[in-house]
């Protein structure tokens, strides 16, 4: 389910209808819609296809991912990092070939990184697939 939608100022918007989740970010002079396929797949549809999603862009669009942001929430020291285990949220562009960008979400501890998640970003159409 996907719906293309405009507004001037950033929304998100979390509906439930017919038992499927959605959630649509519309951001400023931008019609982008977000819908929940599986549990591993979310889509963007841009409206202006000829515009290819930009390295900041599909980290913006990862970043912004409701799973992603209750992640981060938990890191929650006064210095950013986590009570728990003294490391910091990491979200990264790690690589790219011509269709795709490969987002790294992990926590950097003193001495090893403990990944969150992959996301795989498409190029034309903001398309996100998670790695599990």
């Amino acid at each position: 389910m996907s719906k293309n939608i405009k507004f001037i100022y950033a929304l998100l918007i979390i509906t439930i209808t017919g038992g499927a989740l959605a959630y649509y970010l519309v951001q400023k002079e931008q019609d982008v819609a977000y819908s929940i396929n599986t549990p591993y797949q979310y889509q963007i549809q841009n409206k202006n296809t000829s515009t290819k999603i930009t390295s900041d862009k599909a980290l913006e669009i990862v970043s912004n991912l409701p799973e992603v942001k209750k992640w981060e929430k938990s890191f929650t020291s006064p210095d950013g990092t986590s009570p728990t285990t003294g490391g910091t949220p990491v979200i990264d562009n790690d690589s790219e070939t011509s269709t795709t960008y490969v987002i790294h979400v992990y926590e950097n501890m003193p001495d090893h990184t403990a990944t969150f998640n992959w996301y795989y970003v498409d190029k034309n159409t903001g398309a996100v697939t998670k790695e599990f």
